[in-house]
């Protein structure tokens, strides 16, 4: 499995369908840094990608922090 590891700040969700939804975030680092790269972190449904020779499968999440919205 290929994916980016780490703490990410969400920037956007992505829905383009049940293979390639997901959401786009921004790496956080120690003392609250931000990284100027996004990612797309896939959240799809677990499928055998034959063109790749690998398996996707969705990111396990973990909610840290909830955001400033109506709660």
């Amino acid at each position: 499995m290929l994916g980016e590891k780490g703490r990410f700040e969400v920037v956007e969700l992505y829905n383009g369908g049940p293979r390639s939804c997901g959401l786009v975030g921004r790496q956080l680092h120690t003392r609250g840094k931000r990284s100027s790269v996004t990612e797309f972190i896939y959240m799809g449904e677990s499928w055998y990608n034959d063109d790749m020779g690998n398996y996707n499968e969705p990111h396990k999440i973990v909610l840290l922090k909830k955001g400033n919205d109506d709660e």
